[in-house]
């Protein structure tokens, strides 16, 4: 059974208050994905935060069969945002790229933080099986497969800001004939 890796979302909350040791609450959200569905939904309580989030797209995935690239990771993002207090955000956790068979893999998909931020799923992985044989673009970009040692590694998202890096091209027309890597975040 093939597995694949979701992307997903931590925060990290800044109160100014009274808070005993320093002034700072540091608290983890987690969002996992329950049955078929990959969104949720969070409301920040009572003031205004000041909230650190990490936002990852799910990766593409590989090209199917030999000579086929990798899959790109999936786009980060890391910023501050103020949020509103008993606002309801929507959260979606991008899933991976599903898994194939002699032929491109699948582009990962999106993870979401409301109207903040946007992390782009990765680029699939091309294969020498087509039917393009170039790596996807994508948070970051897959990995060419190898048809005659042309083909180019989809592009990451350059922003601003910079979500991922280009993907591979493949490897050239000689042994051992080989796939592009998938670019990382």
């Amino acid at each position: 059974m093939a597995h694949r890796g979701n992307g997903g979302l931590v925060g990290k909350l800044n109160i100014s208050g009274n808070n005993i040791a320093s002034g700072v609450w540091n608290r983890i959200e987690q969002f996992n994905i329950i049955g078929n569905s990959n969104t949720s939904s969070f409301v920040w309580p009572r003031a205004p935060y000041t909230v650190e989030y990490l936002v990852v797209a799910g990766g593409g995935s590989g090209g199917g069969g030999y000579q086929s690239g990798g899959g790109g990771g999936g786009g980060l993002l890391a910023n501050t945002a103020t949020v509103t207090p008993f606002t309801a955000y929507s959260i979606t956790v991008g899933l991976g790229g599903a898994a194939v068979t002699n032929s491109n893999g699948n582009q990962g998909g999106n993870s979401v933080f409301g109207s903040i931020a946007t992390a782009v799923g990765g680029g699939y992985g091309g294969s020498y099986h087509g039917p393009t044989y170039n790596g996807g673009s994508g948070g970051s970009g897959g990995g060419a497969g190898n048809r005659d040692g042309n083909q180019i590694g989809g592009s990451g998202t350059a922003g601003p800001p910079r979500q991922g890096y280009d993907g591979g091209a493949s490897g050239g027309y000689t042994s051992p004939w080989a796939g592009g890597g998938g670019g990382g975040a």
